[in-house]
């Protein structure tokens, strides 16, 4: 098969950025990686990873498809929070960047398997330079989904731009723009043309599509202006939006919701369902791949890493019906091999451009790698490199 070119939402907003490559240093030995403690590690749809360290410095890697060299992006300092091609700093400013167009994408083949998998593995990524988002300001949360980017501003705003809602016929907005304000906002989620807010108060608020992601067994959609309210059953410490939406409690429990995944038995108004084979989560991660067939990744409290799809309805025409149909439940699993407890994870895409679709941070400053669609389901240790000397 031939691998078609990569797309991602980095890309689709990236089209009034400036280019700007940059060359990378020599790298130090692995002795010195000890000096870059990681924070956190994030993957776009194409599981091309990115690294944040407690410095506050973004790492990207020169063979993202075989990641072990990485280099510090420049122009990006005191970062609180990274997203695929979008950071937060600590001063509420916010930057993106993208992989350039004068990438050379490595073409896949399966005749010999072996040309293909070290092209995949010699393919060198150029990135435009990072740059600041002039629009925005005293941002305390980002959040991006299939190129629908948000923002809260002042703790009460929240801007959006890229493929955001179609209500009113408006597919792509090319600069962040007011959409709703609430005092209070806690946190934001996106995809492709939904939007989920938390509230202080622990009041879901959400807009755009629906396909009963917004608490409705119905494909209604909601307006910022109108949008549907959803009442959590407890305290609830993040939201989550993918083909689905999920809420994470103060106390670690899992609620999830929409597209068709309806329980008979749900005790929350507006959420249709509950996933009770995860408890204790301490942390978690969604894909951005609007496939049902595409699981959520999880850290328990334990330190232990685990993988759950969401209950369907068996044999229904997306939410035609569905809370008329029987459940399938498929049980969580554990992703073994990782001697060290996980800090936190990231989850990519279909995982066709990495051997990797799953890495998980360990608390002694370790990647781990996996691939959930591998039987085995076992992650493989990373052996990165850190370019220190790289100040750019």
């Amino acid at each position: 098969m031939v691998m078609q070119h990569m797309t991602k939402s980095g890309i689709k907003f990236a089209a009034f950025l400036a280019a700007l490559c940059f060359m990378n240093a020599p790298l130090t030995s692995l002795a010195d990686d000890k000096k870059v403690i990681m924070k956190s590690v994030v993957m776009d749809d194409d599981s091309i990873p990115f690294v944040l360290d407690t410095n506050g410095d973004v790492w990207a890697f020169k063979h993202p498809l075989d990641p072990s060299e990485a280099f510090k992006l420049p122009k990006l300092h005191h970062i609180k929070k990274i997203l695929p091609y979008l950071a937060l700093s600590d001063d509420g400013h916010v930057y993106t960047w993208a992989l350039s167009e004068k990438n050379q994408f490595p073409v896949i083949v399966d005749d010999p398997p072996e040309l293909g998998d070290a092209k995949m593995k010699a393919f060198q990524a150029i990135y435009d330079a990072p740059k600041e988002l002039k629009d925005l300001s005293n941002v305390s949360d980002i959040d991006e989904g299939n190129g629908h980017f948000a923002a809260i501003v002042n703790h009460n705003q929240i801007y959006e731009w890229g493929n955001i809602s179609p209500l009113k016929k408006i597919n792509f907005m090319p600069t962040p723009k007011l959409t709703y304000t609430h005092d209070g906002i806690n946190s934001i989620a996106t995809d492709n043309a939904t939007t989920i807010v938390l509230l202080n108060n622990k009041t879901i608020v959400g807009w755009g599509f629906n396909y009963a992601r917004l608490g409705s067994d119905t494909t209604e959609e909601f307006s910022p202006q109108n949008p549907a309210i959803i009442k959590a059953p407890e305290s609830i410490t993040r939201v989550f939006l993918t083909s689905h939406t999920i809420a994470l409690s103060d106390n670690g429990n899992v609620y999830f919701w929409g597209d068709c995944w309806i329980k008979k038995d749900a005790k929350v108004q507006g959420i249709k369902g509950v996933l009770g084979v995860v408890n204790g989560v301490a942390d978690m991660t969604v894909d951005k791949i609007d496939d049902n067939r595409f699981p959520n990744a999880f850290v328990k409290k334990d330190g232990s890493v685990w993988l759950a799809v969401a209950p369907e309805p068996e044999n229904t025409d997306r939410c035609q019906d569905a809370s008329n149909t029987d459940i399938i439940d498929t049980p969580s699993v554990p992703i073994k091999g990782m001697p060290t407890k996980a800090l936190t994870i990231a989850m990519g895409g279909d995982g066709l451009m990495t051997p990797y679709n799953i890495i998980a941070l360990g608390i002694d400053n370790t990647l781990w790698g996996a691939d959930y669609k591998d039987a085995n389901l076992k992650f493989e240790k990373l052996n990165i490199r850190f370019d220190i000397d790289n100040n750019k």
